[in-house]
């Protein structure tokens, strides 16, 4: 097994740190953003509980859990910020070693999350801004395959989850699934009920016939408006 040096795991988690600041992401919570503020207070609650709150084994596969949900509700600047306040939380509230939480920071939720924002940027430039694509696509299968791969890479380079043994495929297959069905239908309920709360989501890019929609296109003065995608949260 391949074993990551700890220090170019703390320069990945510096990288990401860095990039998420230089966009100043605090701003999206202004204005018409504010909404986000609800989004953020939950995942800032429910991240920590999933990582944190379990004893093993239950808590190595709902560690795996949430970090798409997250990329998709808040942006990936928001969410690098969410990960490392988990990451440290459990150092500081819990009995986790630093090194343990600022892995988990990056394994469980900043490597996942980028996997999921790469991934999610290619098919949006592949097949154009199509809202069963989005659901779908991104909201369902890219975080199932994302979990599940980024899982897999997690237990060959870094060595984490090698409490699963032999059984960590069908843990991360099952944990992949999982996530994938959360994402997809808190999600789509979010979309469906308050588009506010999702970041990626813009009636301007997805909802053909829209006044946003019509306004992008046509150069006609929206009647409403819903948050735009902004930036690093395509």
């Amino acid at each position: 097994m391949l074993l990551l040096p700890g220090f170019l795991e703390s320069c990945l988690l510096i990288a990401a740190l860095a990039a998420a600041c230089a966009v100043r992401p605090w701003r999206m919570l202004q204005g018409t953003g504010r909404g986000l503020l609800v989004p953020l207070v939950a995942s800032l609650v429910l991240v920590p509980v999933l990582w944190w709150g379990w004893r093993a084994p239950l808590s190595l596969a709902l560690g795996l859990l949430g970090a798409q949900f997250v990329l998709l509700a808040l942006g990936w600047p928001l969410a690098v910020l969410v990960f490392l306040a988990a990451g440290v939380a459990g150092a500081v509230l819990g009995d986790v070693s630093w090194p343990g939480a600022l892995g988990a920071a990056l394994w469980q939720g900043i490597v996942p999350a980028t996997a999921g924002l790469v991934a999610g940027a290619a098919l949006r430039r592949a097949a154009g801004p199509q809202p069963f694509l989005y659901l779908v696509g991104r909201a369902f299968l890219l975080p199932m395959a994302a979990t599940f791969g980024v899982a897999c890479l997690a237990h060959a380079l870094a060595g984490r989850h090698e409490a699963l043994g032999d059984a960590a495929p069908a843990v991360f297959a099952l944990a992949g699934l999982l996530d994938g069905m959360f994402t997809g239908m808190a999600i789509a309920l979010l979309v469906l009920l308050q588009p506010g709360w999702v970041a990626t989501w813009s009636d301007r890019l997805y909802v053909p016939g829209s006044a946003a929609w019509r306004h992008r296109h046509e150069g006609s003065a929206p009647t409403t408006r819903r948050p735009a995608g902004r930036l690093g949260n395509h």
